[in-house]
């Protein structure tokens, strides 16, 4: 099926980056995803497509309310005090009216929290859609459920298909104050220049391809307010630093592009004619599991 390219607008935003992985489904392993269904919903099912996101399917047949659900057990609880954020990103097949997404996190007192809206109720987008937030305060995480649940409840016929591409939940989405330099977006070549065969790359497909990069640069503090690294952009990319490699990718927003990213050296630099003065630059790269061939580019970039 084809759709319209959709129309940006004129609004400038601070690019934005997560923080400190708590928990992360990259939604390419079903495994300790338990299935519940409700209302009668025929041939449910869930697929990994392309190594990269979930497909969750089901036929509706009943006027009453019919959902499929996937719940997860987190291995380890996740306390809101320190894990303040999430991201999650899904699409739906039809537009409205059908199985739509809903992602729920389950807190140890057994109230739960939607994600992509406050009243739970289902949510469609035919293009892949990133939402974000804060997470309920003072409470600890034990369980994260994702549904294909249809809307309005007397659809009673037709297939339909709900994706998932992650579910993160992080201790900051940092906002970059102060840019000074431009962002910038490089896309990689179409004919690699291919090197050894065991180099690593940063996603799955065409070894030895170039991955697409994005840099940006700014200042932040003009006072010693930066060494308060509990709550500074200066912290904050200390803590990348620090903690960027032992998770997969972050998730990057910016005007020009919104995707998951490897950090490659990021960096503090202090002004020599203004000490306490603190800049940043961040050379990010993107990371991909699937070929490109799978989503259309403004998918991709996150440009919808």
């Amino acid at each position: 099926m084809d759709y319209a390219v959709p129309q940006g607008d004129n609004s400038i935003a601070n690019p934005t980056i997560t923080v400190g992985h708590g928990f992360l489904d990259d939604c390419e392993d079903d495994a300790d995803w338990n299935i519940y269904t409700e209302g009668g919903i025929q041939n449910p099912s869930l697929t990994v497509l392309h190594d990269d996101y979930f497909m969750l399917e089901g036929a509706c047949q009943d006027l009453a309310g019919e959902l499929l659900r996937y719940t997860k057990t987190l291995s380890t609880q996740l306390p809101t005090a320190t894990y303040t954020h999430f991201v999650a990103r899904y699409k739906t097949s039809h537009a409205s009216n059908g199985l739509g997404a809903r992602i729920e996190v389950v807190y140890s007192d057994a109230t739960t929290q939607s994600l992509l809206d406050t009243s739970g109720t289902p949510q469609f987008s035919i293009y892949w859609k990133a939402v974000s937030g804060t997470l309920a305060t003072g409470k600890t995480i034990t369980h994260i459920r994702i549904y294909a649940d249809d809307y309005p409840n007397t659809v009673n016929s037709g297939t339909y298909q709900v994706y998932y591409d992650f579910i993160l939940i992080c201790k900051k989405c940092l906002s970059f104050p102060q840019q000074t330099g431009p962002i910038s977006i490089m896309f990689p070549p179409f004919y690699a220049r291919t090197p050894l065969v065991t180099r690593v790359g940063t996603h799955s497909q065409w070894m030895g391809a170039d991955d697409t990069e994005i840099h940006l640069s700014g200042n932040m503090d003009t006072s010693d307010a930066w060494k308060d690294l509990n709550s500074t952009v200066g912290g904050y990319v200390y803590q990348l630093g620090h903690e960027g490699n032992s998770d997969p990718w972050q998730w990057f927003t910016s005007d020009l592009c919104k995707m998951k990213v490897t950090l490659d050296r990021p960096t503090l630099r202090q002004d020599p004619n203004v000490p306490a003065q603190l800049g940043y630059d961040l050379m990010l790269h993107e990371y991909r599991r699937s070929s490109g061939s799978n989503e259309e580019y403004y998918e991709r970039f996150g440009l919808v």
